[in-house]
């Protein structure tokens, strides 16, 4: 065969199997013999991926403690007249002061229909949160206020039942709608009271902390406020809570004093939000250690730990006299947990200082409870670390 014809054949053999599908190897890459395994390429190694840990969620102090209800041993009395009642009791009307007194008496009676009928029309529409009183255990009722101040009610609750009332002593708000109906009953300040009447969702408890700087004529402030969404038409609990930041200015007047303050911007701060169960509850972030030797909180603990111990056999005494029973209700609010014993390793504490220096500065000592809330209570410079234990606040915590 031609020399040119072995090219021809060998280039049309090529051209063949490459319109077949087959492969055109390198001699680096020819098939290996047969009967040996096929060689396969190693794969690049891959980066090691190391998992981020999960953030440990922060213990909450409380749980190295063990709680417990302090009863209301309070007995009350029977429920007086009208004129007996409402003595001390003076809103702007008339019709306000019978309603005022019939929510009284339903209550203290156990009487849902006499709730109901003192009631005001967007209550009863709403949902009134009183419509239930069974197991409901009134042990003292008091009317007062009105003519130079909010009108309340003081209710002494021994067992709230199936109502969303607070066990224990605690100051109800009132408010009263154009017919003199109860149109407000609250735990909470009545500048709530305008904001569920307009409708609103929200409705402001008030300021944690207020920051001014004066530069020049100008004043820069921030204050931070709670607000809250109520559970109910009335007021009686809260839903859900959150916290603003609000920034703002005022001019200097002509006179010397401030103008009216401008807002400039109002940002949300994050995080959930503890419930307060009334408006003398406050939010704070508490201290991270202590300022207290262990040798004094050891002392501290002995002194809280003999408090608490007497609360729940009733033998508290206060030293001012009175109803043991009564003294008992000053020193604790009962619709928060009781701890049963305190140890050095829970406490945490302070140094505070006043801005009246007739008044001493000292020691903070906080006391964890369930619900990220705190009980607060002072030692005076002056009694040392080991002195006596005064005051009582309840705390809840800033997230």
């Amino acid at each position: 065969m031609k020399p040119f014809a072995r090219i021809f054949m060998v280039s049309a053999l090529l051209l063949l199997l490459t319109a077949c599908g087959g492969p055109l190897l390198p001699d680096s890459a020819a098939a290996p013999p047969a009967g040996e395994p096929a060689a396969t390429a190693t794969p690049a190694p891959q980066p090691t991926v190391t998992p981020k840990p999960a953030p440990t969620p922060t213990p909450d102090p409380s749980d190295t403690l063990e709680y417990t209800m302090l009863p209301v041993t309070w007995e009350g009395r029977a429920f007086g007249s009208y004129e007996g009642e409402t003595w001390q009791f003076m809103p702007n009307d008339e019709t306000a002061r019978k309603n005022g007194y019939l929510l009284a008496q339903g209550l203290y009676e156990g009487d849902a229909e006499k709730v109901r009928a003192a009631l005001s029309d967007r209550v009863l529409a709403a949902g009134n949160p009183l419509e239930e009183l069974e197991g409901l255990k009134i042990a003292e009722i008091m009317l007062a206020g009105g003519l130079y101040e909010i009108p309340y009610m003081s209710l002494t609750v021994a067992d709230p039942g199936v109502t969303p009332l607070l066990a224990g002593e605690h100051t109800y708000n009132l408010r009263f709608d154009e017919t003199g109906k109860v149109d407000f009953f609250s735990p909470f300040s009545v500048e709530a009271a305008d904001a569920l009447a307009e409708g609103e969702d929200w409705v402001s408890l008030g300021n944690w902390g207020i920051q001014e700087t004066i530069q020049g004529d100008t004043l820069q402030g921030v204050r931070y406020s709670i607000q809250g969404r109520l559970a109910d038409p009335l007021g009686l609990r809260a839903a859900e809570v959150r916290g603003t930041r609000v920034q703002y200015h005022a001019d200097r007047q002509p006179d010397g004093m401030w103008g009216e303050s401008v807002e400039e911007e109002e940002t949300s701060i994050p995080g959930q939000w503890p419930l307060p169960l009334n408006l003398y509850e406050t939010y704070e972030e508490p201290p991270e250690g202590n300022v207290l030797s262990p040798e004094e909180r050891q002392r501290v603990c002995d002194q809280l730990n003999r408090k608490f111990a007497s609360l729940r056999d009733g033998t508290y005494d206060d030293g001012f006299g009175g109803d043991p029973a009564w003294q008992i209700l000053n020193a604790w609010d009962n619709a928060r947990p009781l701890p049963l014993t305190v140890t050095p390793e829970s406490l945490r504490s302070q140094r505070y200082s006043e801005r009246n220096p007739d008044i001493p500065s000292g020691v903070s000592v906080w006391v964890p409870l369930p619900d990220h809330c705190w009980v607060v209570y002072n030692i005076a410079e002056s009694g040392g670390a080991a002195g006596e234990l005064s005051g009582r606040s309840y705390v809840l915590e800033v997230p």
